[in-house]
């Protein structure tokens, strides 16, 4: 079975030579100039072996002669694919040389054009169209001998263009011009890991000049593969359907998805319920607006990033507030915050459903947070980071608490001077923080004091001993201006 698996790769390779060797780049840019017979010969043999080779790869399964042959057509092919990428190499390097192109590439985009001497080259490559020419010409005689017969074929376009991230000779395509690009680019993504933002390395350029084979090579290195906690391949035809593209993911994604698909969602559905990070981009760019999260079924964990990108309209549009089932939200601006005017917007904008148990805010620009914050009573935690013009956590002119929370965590919120914008006499008797748990405060040099104890029911006959009575653990570093912790008997 592996063996017969192993030929029919034979019909797509040969279709993938057959049309790079009717590229118009090849006549335009007189890349086989002088080699013109050989060049209208080997079209013609090649139409005369696919014209045969399903009734071969039938054969194949009880004619080891058969078999023998399609595993020497799948060889040569693959000597002649090789071949006529050289050719197409050159093409492109003299369109681009006519266009005023030509010249040193950046990384930002992947450079496959090899440089040649045209008279050398035309020797070079003359000897290997003739040795290639030579050994069809014996395949075709072979042919005639076994009898193969005519049989429709399935458009090989199909076939051919599912692709996957094995590749059945990765030694001879190693070989082929790629090692450098392949450890230029596994740089960049090892390079880019801690990064926050998303990283994406597109590979450009026309069908046929190995952008697949170059991304094959990228997924199977061992580097990649130990890095990565999950990689996940998914070919996109050339006949782009939503449901099917979904599916396709959702058949290759590890447990929670596969046990989605056991219910009667489809697979849209199930990968808008496994969603967990969307990366915002600017505005008018054509790369992805979170207003496009309206329709949406999330729950679980969502992280929202860049969104310094994000306008107050958009934030507003995604819709957040109606995602029920959303119990984590991770909110992340720029590393660098440059503007921040619209932030306090875009967060207001952005606000979450009241069954959200876990907010986490980093690089917001705002001075203050929205009143919402002081309003979703079932938080069960809260991490604020790197919020560096924050003055204080929000204003709020009626009582608040978060009776629920057991987690609260400040990190690097340098401009913070004081908790809220509300008098001790306005907040009452309820405590602010009755379970928390866990309190972390690091690198907010002008914090002064935590909050002050809370006055509890005449019944009690006396004062809190902290605002936090069920505390358990406190971690304070780098509080350059703080004075003391409020604890009344």
């Amino acid at each position: 079975m592996a063996g017969l698996v192993a030929t029919m790769v034979v019909r797509p390779l040969l279709s993938i030579v057959k049309d790079k060797a009717s590229s118009y780049l090849l006549d335009q840019y007189k890349v086989m100039e002088g080699m013109e017979g050989q060049h209208r010969i080997l079209k013609r043999k090649l139409w005369a072996i696919l014209d045969v080779i399903n009734d071969a790869e039938q054969e194949a399964s009880r004619r080891d002669g058969a078999k023998a042959w399609l595993e020497e057509v799948k060889r040569v092919a693959y000597e002649a694919n090789e071949i006529f990428d050289e050719f197409k190499y050159e093409a492109l390097r003299r369109e681009a040389k006519k266009n005023g192109h030509y010249s040193k590439l950046g990384f930002d985009v992947i450079k496959l054009f090899p440089t040649h001497n045209r008279f050398a080259f035309r020797e070079k490559m003359g000897k290997k169209l003739c040795r290639v020419l030579q050994a069809i010409e014996v395949l075709v005689t072979e042919m005639n001998a076994f009898g193969f017969k005519y049989q429709q074929q399935v458009p090989a376009s199909k076939l051919w263009r599912q692709t996957d991230h094995i590749f059945f000779d990765p030694k001879k395509i190693i070989s082929r011009s790629r090692d450098q690009d392949t450890k230029n680019i596994v740089g960049t993504l090892l390079g880019q890991a801690s990064n926050a933002d998303l990283t994406v390395v597109p590979i450009v350029g026309i069908g046929g000049l190995g952008k697949t084979t170059l991304a094959q090579l990228i997924y199977n290195e061992p580097e990649i593969q130990k890095h990565f906690e999950l990689l996940l391949w998914v070919c996109v035809s050339d006949t782009f359907d939503v449901d099917s593209l979904a599916k396709s993911i959702a058949a290759l994604h590890p447990p929670k998805i596969k046990d989605e698909a056991t219910s009667k969602k489809s697979p849209l559905d199930i990968l808008q319920d496994t969603l967990t990070c969307f990366v915002a981009g600017p505005s008018g760019s054509g790369c992805s607006d979170v207003g496009e999260l309206q329709q949406l079924n999330l729950d679980g964990l969502l992280e929202l990033l860049q969104l310094g990108n994000v306008t107050e309209e958009a934030a507003k549009a995604a819709n957040i507030g109606k995602k029920e089932e959303l119990r984590e939200l991770t909110l992340r601006w720029f590393f660098r915050t440059v503007g921040c005017e619209g932030h306090a917007r875009v967060l207001e904008g952005l606000r979450p459903h009241d069954g959200l148990q876990a907010p986490r805010i980093e690089y917001y620009g705002g001075t203050t947070f929205p009143t919402w914050m002081s309003m979703l009573r079932n938080m069960v935690e809260i991490h604020l980071s790197c919020c560096k013009k924050l003055q204080c956590l929000f204003n709020c002119d009626t009582s608040f608490s978060f009776p629920n929370l057991k987690e609260f965590t400040l990190r690097g919120l340098h401009s913070m001077e004081r908790w809220w914008e509300l008098s001790h006499q306005e907040q009452g008797k309820e405590v602010i923080f009755p379970l928390l748990e866990k309190l972390s405060i690091k690198h907010c040099p002008n914090l002064t004091t935590l909050p002050e104890a809370t006055l509890l029911g005449e019944s009690y006959g006396t004062m809190a001993r902290s605002a936090f009575p069920e505390l358990k653990e406190l971690c304070l570093d780098h509080l350059d201006s703080f004075e003391r912790w409020e604890a009344i008997e």
